[in-house]
Formats: structure tokens, C-alpha cells, sequence
């Protein structure tokens, strides 16, 4: 049985323009594979969907377990920035994309996605919104991150900050499939 209301969701997203985002819901089957995908982001809390052997060898994978209905917590947002910086200085000789899904490629995947955008790529709150919604692929609806798209980030951290973190963090890192099984 599928999970309630994934019907209502179209299988992949598109390329969200000027990055190598995609968003899809669980699972994505490999003959819906049609993009050229180097790494799967699972931000789903649950492992009943797919394992980790339904992934082709060519393509990397992380398990991030994210709870739903709730703003998922520093140390997950911060290992999703590691994952995806990570990534791309692995892959910067190519143009290989990255998905990334929760349950229906909404909501946890639309906000740290625009975490990402707006914490390690400095773009506005707003327009990370809006570049995320350009590419939103359900029937009528529109993804909610949270009350107020500009309260994103801790008091504590500066975007610059932040993104040396995570820059200079990431070049320690084993390769993230090797990674998520340390990590998980």
C-alpha cells in the first residue's frame, strides 16, 4: 500500500534551474531514472520503501533520517549541506545531478533544499522559495517550509560562517556511500 496521499504526486521532478537539484518522491524505479543521477538524498524516516541494494552501483546514496510534519534539526541540516558539498567537489568535473526525496519530494526535501540555496549558495530566502515551487510537481499545491521564509537561520551562524564550516568540514569526508554507513 502506497503511503497516504502519494498518488497525488507525479514520480520526478525537474532540474531546479542554476542547480543540480532534483526532487522526486520514494521510490524513484529505474525506469524512471531518465535524469543523469550521482547521488540519492533519502530524507525519508523510514526504511520500507526501497534498500539500499534497488540503487544502481553508479549512482551514490545517503539515508538522512528526517522526521515529517517538523523542521528537521541542525545536525540534520547541517549533514545534508556536508552530503551535497561533499558531492559536489567529488563530481565537479561533470554535471551529474543529485536527487533528493522524502516521502512525497514536498517537504522535508523542499526545505533543505532551500537550506542548502540559501545557506551555502547565499541566494534569498524568497527566491529559494520560488525556485523550488518553479519546479513542484503535485497537483495544486504549493510547498510550505515555514511561517516566515526569511527565519531560516540560527542567531548563531552567519551564511559566510557557515558555508567556511561545511567547505572546510567536507574535505575530510570518505565517499558518501561509504559515509551514510558510518553514519547510520
Amino acid at each position: 500500500m502506497p503511503p497516504d496521499r502519494w498518488l497525488e504526486y507525479s514520480p520526478v521532478g525537474r532540474r531546479i534551474p542554476g542547480t543540480r537539484f532534483i526532487a522526486f518522491k520514494v521510490p524513484l524505479k529505474p525506469n524512471r531514472q531518465n535524469q543523469d543521477l550521482g547521488l540519492i538524498v533519502d530524507l525519508t524516516f523510514s526504511r520500507k520503501y526501497y534498500r539500499l541494494s534497488d540503487v544502481p552501483q553508479s549512482v551514490s546514496y545517503i539515508k538522512i533520517p528526517t522526521q515529517g510534519q517538523r523542521v528537521p534539526s541542525d545536525a540534520t541540516i547541517l549533514r545534508f549541506k556536508r552530503a551535497v558539498t561533499h558531492f559536489l567537489q567529488e563530481n565537479s568535473d561533470n554535471d551529474k545531478l543529485f536527487g533528493v526525496h522524502c516521502t512525497h519530494g514536498l517537504n522535508r526535501t523542499g526545505y533543505l533544499v532551500c537550506r542548502y540555496l540559501i545557506d551555502v549558495d547565499g541566494v534569498d530566502p524568497a527566491a529559494a522559495l520560488e525556485l523550488f515551487n518553479s519546479i513542484i510537481f503535485l497537483l495544486n499545491k504549493k510547498v510550505y517550509l515555514c511561517r516566515d521564509p526569511t527565519d531560516y537561520l540560527d542567531k548563531n551562524w552567519s551564511r559566510q560562517v557557515e558555508k567556511e564550516f561545511i567547505t572546510n568540514h567536507t574535505n575530510n569526508c570518505l565517499s558518501v556511500r561509504t559515509l551514510n554507513t558510518l553514519l547510520t
